[in-house]
């Protein structure tokens, strides 16, 4: 067993997975992988790469020839709610509930739910990332303060490109425990690799953004130091011939203008439309609306400036662009888009004939406590009848229902508008799909007051269907 493991090889049989999965095959494990081990598959042949977090900690101990198995995993899940509402199912942490609003943390903040638009709300175990943020998540993992839980922090900060905060944990976990400095070593030194690839990665974004914009002289230049700095990552091996490619651009650009712009624009087009669309999403409906009316506009000026052209020039080299069909839609918010109403009520009651005659009852008054015999001075007349209480209940506003909906969905929403108004996309097909909440009736059943009514569907507002394109 020893020489098999000195060749990072193990005679198993079997991994067994947290999922309860088992791996038949021979292992192939490399200490200084942090992230996790290869396995020859003997069924198939092939080789798989599986991640130690796939493992439960005793069988990541065995492998790894662990006289002391490692202490129990952080556990990233945590105790929430699931609350279904009609837009959409949200998983947080309860806060408060005041004033008919539910609020729930999320990850995005606390968000504020109308108890009128939650179908159902149910306890259950949610990933952490549902709830904290990349910073909040770190802090959980540094809690216990032992050598263990302060390594398993940094490789956390190693995933979230948190590399100055993974390096001080590593070295926090060696003060903690001196017999795991050679371990630490060896993640300072990955770390570093790693930091260092990162920083290439960066440096060659911002030589491709010159290039972008048609400044090739700078981006040569960049590009130099580029190769230079980082000769020997992986990033500067994968574009050896950088700096060919950006002199050919550039003598294309000025000896053929249009093959040029057709060429680039098509990409940086989609690309802003993207980020566009995505801000859109972020700020109200009728801010997010009153965007998208001069969006192409928009787009057509920023790349006309940016390859030192004109707007036409940039619209017929989009017209060029290969076809890639797209399919979006706008899923629960397809009434906002037919314009359907909100905020009314979805049951039409019928008020009380108020000319209906009232049962009255007579009430006492006047008593005499110390004479039983004498009866009351006085009776007054009260309306026996039971206050009338509406069958109908408020739908949710379009506000309302864009508060609720996930940032997905907004960005679809958002996408879905555009496309089917934009002059510079064709749209090859609308789609429309039954409701699943009320399977395209526009109705429910409801119980209320007692009695069995049937209401507007509260996730459709009436529209049956959901609406979706394909374009491009």
């Amino acid at each position: 067993m020893a020489w098999l493991l000195a060749l990072g090889l193990l005679a198993q049989d079997a991994v067994q997975l947290r999922s309860g999965r088992t791996l038949a095959g021979a292992v192939r494990v490399d200490k200084a992988d942090t992230v996790g081990f290869h396995v020859d598959l003997w069924d198939t042949g092939g080789r798989i790469y599986v991640l130690w977090e796939q493992l439960p900690m005793a069988e990541r101990s065995r492998l790894l020839g662990l006289e002391k198995p490692l202490g129990k995993r952080f556990s990233d899940k945590i105790d929430g709610l699931l609350v279904r509402t009609t837009a959409r199912d949200v998983f947080g942490v309860s806060v408060k509930e005041e004033a008919g609003i539910l609020h729930l943390r999320t990850n995005r903040g606390v968000v504020q739910i109308p108890l009128k638009a939650v179908v159902s709300r149910e306890a259950v175990e949610i990933h952490e990332a549902e709830i904290f943020t990349d910073a909040e998540r770190l802090a959980r993992r540094q809690g216990a303060g032992d050598a263990a839980s302060l390594i398993e922090a940094g490789r956390f900060a190693e995933r979230i490109r948190r590399f100055d905060d993974a390096r001080a944990l590593y070295a926090k976990a060696a003060e903690v425990d001196a017999a795991r400095k050679d371990e630490v070593d060896e993640l300072l030194v990955r770390l570093e690799a790693r930091k260092r690839e990162a920083a290439a990665e960066a440096k060659l974004e911002a030589v491709q953004e010159l290039a972008d914009k048609t400044q090739f002289k700078e981006a040569l230049k960049l590009a130099e130091e580029f190769l230079a700095e980082f000769a020997g990552t992986e990033t500067a091996a994968a574009n050896a011939n950088l700096i060919a490619s950006l002199q050919a651009d550039q003598v294309e650009y000025h000896a053929r203008r249009e093959a040029f712009l057709a060429k680039k624009v098509p990409g940086a087009y989609k690309r802003r439309l993207k980020e566009l669309t995505s801000d859109l999403a972020r700020k109200s409906l009728a801010d997010a609306r009153a965007g998208l009316a001069a969006l192409d506009d928009r787009i057509e000026g920023e790349l006309a400036a940016r390859y030192k052209s004109d707007p036409l020039e940039i619209r017929s080299a989009w017209q060029k662009r290969e076809v890639q069909v797209r399919s979006v839609g706008y899923g629960a918010g397809t009434w906002i888009a037919r314009g359907l109403p909100g905020a009314v009520p979805d049951y039409a009651d019928v008020p009380p004939d108020p000319n209906a005659p009232k049962p009255q009852i007579m009430i006492p008054f006047g008593n005499d406590p110390n004479n039983p015999n004498k009866g009351p001075t006085w009776w007054v007349a009260a309306d026996a009848s039971t206050p009338y209480k509406p069958f109908g209940r408020p739908l949710l506003s379009a506000e309302e229902h864009w508060a609720l909906t996930s940032g997905q969905d907004r960005r679809e929403w958002v996408e879905t508008e555009y496309a089917r108004a934009s002059k510079r996309v064709t749209v090859l097909e609308e789609r429309s799909r039954s409701c699943g909440a009320c399977q395209g009736l526009g109705q429910m059943r409801a119980l209320r007051n007692a009695r069995m009514v049937v209401v507007t569907c509260g996730r459709c507002h009436g529209a049956k269907h959901d609406i979706s394109v394909r374009y491009w």
